[in-house]
């Protein structure tokens, strides 16, 4: 999909419009992908990933991710490993 991979994670990669803004940040662990995206380019992403790759289960938050469960509160997104 043509994201930027990080100099200092092999596994983080980032998308840019032209004006230099970001539209998503992706991170993989094995055959998980865990994204955070503007609505419409993490849909195109979704659909392009899926035509590479097949079907993909899609969570929206509250959710767990590698161990870390990421919930959405009044003060923010609370990411945390507490049952």
């Amino acid at each position: 999909l043509h994201g930027v991979r990080s100099c200092y994670d092999e596994n983080f990669y980032t998308w840019h419009d032209d004006a230099g803004n970001l539209l998503m940040v992706w991170t993989t662990h094995v055959d998980d992908i865990f994204a955070v995206f503007k609505k419409s380019f993490g849909e195109w992403a979704f659909k392009e990933t899926e035509k590479r790759f097949g079907k993909l289960k899609r969570q929206c938050l509250p959710l767990v991710h590698v161990g870390l469960k990421y919930e959405r509160t009044s003060l923010g997104l609370f990411v945390h490993q507490h049952d």
